[in-house]
């Protein structure tokens, strides 16, 4: 019996300790960059697991492309997630920000892809995903 009671005091204390807030990064992004550093990396991401094959043979290294594209090595940028992870609605919001990027990227590329299926292909009857396919 003594030694469960040990055993709980001992967690009991050891549970109370203070949490250090996570210092500030000896190279800190500000929120537009980590924007723009999290879409980036979303992106390649995405075109990883899509095209893996691809990026394999392509010679695309992942961390030197992120390197040289935002400027950003894997250290800082993980120091800086972390740094912002301890202010949830500062990263809820950079999230939200990344989202919106995504989303307005999405839509320029499909009126793009839509704008040259039509200039180039006007008689095919190619849907606005370039399918060769009547549309409904």
């Amino acid at each position: 019996m003594k030694k469960i009671f040990l055993f709980i005091l001992i967690v009991t204390i050891s549970s109370c300790q203070s949490i250090e807030k996570n210092k500030k990064p000896s190279t800190l992004l500000s929120e537009d960059e980590m924007v723009n550093a999290l879409t980036e990396l979303t992106i390649l991401k995405s075109l990883s697991t899509v095209t893996s094959g691809i990026k394999r043979n392509s010679g695309i290294n992942t961390k030197d492309y992120i390197a040289k594209k935002i400027q950003v090595d894997s250290i800082t940028m993980m120091d800086n997630l972390a740094y912002y992870g301890y202010n949830p609605e500062k990263l809820k919001a950079i999230y939200l920000r990344v989202h919106d990027t995504l989303e307005k990227r999405y839509v320029l590329h499909d009126s793009l892809k839509e704008k040259y299926m039509k200039d180039y292909y006007p008689s095919k009857g190619y849907n606005k995903f370039g399918d060769n396919k009547e549309v409904d």
